[in-house]
Formats: structure tokens, C-alpha cells, sequence
């Protein structure tokens, strides 16, 4: 099933059981859907993509607010706590991270590719990383790692 049948069909059931929470989050996704369609860079292509990439930006936008919220104590509470269950609920539609261990192996095996051994390599390191395993690999983890491994 596509992402946005799925979507579709949760919409469906929230409204009939009345669910307003998970109704507002997949209208969320399917106002950002729209926003990217009207865009006039837009191309069509497969929509599984528009929407993961879309969840994903949403998601990541989400995650940057949290710490905001977080260190407003008592007022900010009730917002980061919405953000949570946002971010909780649409995680399942992401593709799965790399955990430490398989990127410790993939940047592991990046750097011998490149033979790359010195900190001002990072940057090309970082970019041939990301290039194939955009979708699955934590951005700020690998960075960790190939300062790490670089000696940076």
C-alpha cells in the first residue's frame, strides 16, 4: 500500500472514531503534500518519495523545535509533548536509521575507499556517505564518527 493510501485510510478511521489528534497530524502531511505540489520547481514523479521526503523534512522540523519547548519549562510543556506524539506517530513511515555499528562500518569503510586520513577530508568523507544512504544514515552521527575516525 502507498504511503498516501495508508495515510488516506488513517485519516479515515481517525475522523470516524473521532481521533482529532491523529486527524490534524495526517492533514499536516497532506498540507505540506500540497504546499510542495503548488511549488513551481515541482515534478512529478512518484509519490511514495514526495511523501517520505516530505514526513521526513516535517519530522526533522519537529525535532528542531523540541529543545525550544523543552527549556521553556512548564509553559512550553503541552506544545513539546503534542511534538512528541507527532513525531512518534509518523516515525513508522520513515525508513529505519543505521545504528551506531552499521554506520561506524559504513564510514569505516568510506574512508578506506577514499583513503582518506587527515580532518580536512571530513567534507568529502561526509558527502560520499551521505550520497548513497541519504534516507538511512543520522547525519550528525556519521559526523561524530568521522571526526572520530579522522582524529579531528
Amino acid at each position: 500500500m502507498s504511503l498516501k493510501a495508508e495515510l488516506d485510510k488513517r485519516y479515515m478511521t481517525a475522523m470516524r472514531a473521532r481521533d482529532s489528534h491523529t486527524a490534524e497530524i495526517v492533514r499536516a502531511v497532506r498540507a505540506k503534500v500540497l504546499e510542495e505540489k503548488k511549488k513551481p520547481d515541482f515534478k512529478d514523479g512518484d509519490e511514495d518519495e514526495l511523501y517520505l521526503d516530505v514526513i521526513s523534512r516535517y519530522v526533522k522540523q519537529l525535532e528542531k523545535a523540541l529543545p525550544d519547548f523543552d527549556k521553556a519549562g512548564d509553559a512550553g510543556a503541552e506544545k513539546a509533548a503534542a511534538y512528541r506524539e507527532e513525531i512518534e506517530y509518523l516515525k513508522p513511515f520513515l525508513p529505519q536509521k543505521l545504528d551506531e555499528a552499521e554506520t561506524r562500518a559504513l564510514v569505516t569503510k568510506v574512508i578506506e575507499e577514499l583513503g582518506a586520513s587527515d580532518p580536512k577530508q571530513m567534507g568529502r568523507v561526509m558527502g560520499t556517505c551521505m550520497k548513497g544512504h541519504k534516507d538511512v544514515l543520522d547525519a550528525g552521527l556519521a559526523r561524530r564518527l568521522i571526526e572520530e575516525l579522522l582524529g579531528h
